[in-house]
């Protein structure tokens, strides 16, 4: 019976014990997850910035006029920063299908300048002439499809046309590369050496 009664008391003691050490370690536990919250402050996500409000708004025979920003972010006067709405209007330097660094046209998401996806499809018929004296840059042309979707087209072969290089408008004609048509100038042919009359 003694012995028995010397289990039993230490079995509660043990029992006793590892629920002191179970609490311990749980407050603890809690207890460091609460300090490093309190060390490491949520990051904003750039999702939540606020609205931009467009600067200027431009009005004609009583519509409004789409106004394009530069950019889809931008700073407010308490010095913050924010972003313009999802679908405003935008422009962007990029590559076009006519593969000339000038401003596209675009609709701002999250942030950024998504340009529009302009698939080919205008016929000859509703190609607007290009004037010879003052030509456009680069070959391509933007009409509207029956449906009022936006497409775009090339003009003919040897239309006079501006190339952009660098900081300078080269004036060339547009030429056939693949199923493209660029404003492109073509090298002149190299002479080939005529090796036998270079002979001694």
């Amino acid at each position: 019976p003694t012995k028995l009664q010397y289990k039993t008391s230490f079995s509660v003691a043990g029992a006793r014990n590892m629920v002191f050490l179970i609490v311990t370690a749980l407050g603890s536990t809690l207890l460091a997850a609460g300090i490093q919250g309190l060390r490491v402050p949520p990051v904003k996500d750039e999702k939540e910035l606020p609205h931009c409000i467009l600067p200027f708004k431009i009005t004609a025979n009583g519509e409004d006029v789409v106004t394009y920003v530069e950019s889809c972010t931008s700073q407010l006067k308490s010095g913050g920063n924010c972003q313009y709405a999802t679908g405003t209007a935008c422009h962007k330097l990029a590559l076009g299908h006519d593969r000339e660094a000038t401003y596209k046209v675009g609709k701002c998401l999250n942030g950024e300048c998504v340009l529009t996806n302009i698939p080919r499809g205008c016929t000859d018929q509703q190609r607007r002439q290009n004037r010879p004296e003052d030509p456009q840059i680069g070959c391509t042309y933007i009409c509207t499809s029956r449906d009022a979707k936006l497409e775009y087209g090339y003009h003919p072969v040897h239309t006079p046309c501006k190339h952009v290089l660098g900081s300078s408008l080269i004036r060339t004609t547009c030429k056939k590369f693949g199923d493209e048509v660029l404003c492109r100038q073509m090298p002149n042919a190299i002479p080939q050496c005529d090796t036998k009359s270079a002979l001694p």
